[in-house]
């Protein structure tokens, strides 16, 4: 799994970084499904938005959003709703191949 982190509009400092990565361990029983992952906080006025693209390597994709005032509880929302995506994902897969046998093909 590639993962990108980049601010917009801010310093990305090695807090929120550290913060965001240790997030993403969550979905580390993923990575071998999961091409790349984009993550992108970006500070418009007075407001962070989070934004996370996510591609699976059988071509799912997935963009999830975040909006606050505090960069760490947005970044928060952002894996969480991550997380569960990326659950899901794996469980329709699971779900394709116990329907189709052990010997069925998966996606990718």
């Amino acid at each position: 799994m590639q993962t990108n982190i980049r601010a917009v509009h801010f310093t990305l400092d090695d807090n929120l970084r550290e913060h965001i990565e240790g997030k993403l361990k969550r979905i580390d029983y993923a990575a071998d499904y999961i091409v790349d992952l984009t993550i992108t906080p970006t500070l418009d006025a007075r407001q962070f938005d989070g934004e996370a693209h996510l591609h699976f390597r059988w071509g799912a994709t997935k963009n999830v959003t975040a909006h606050g005032h505090d960069a760490v509880p947005v970044a928060d929302q952002l894996l969480d709703k991550l997380s569960a995506f990326v659950a899901k994902e794996k469980d329709k897969l699971k779900s394709t191949h116990t329907r189709h046998g052990p010997t069925a093909e998966m996606p990718g």
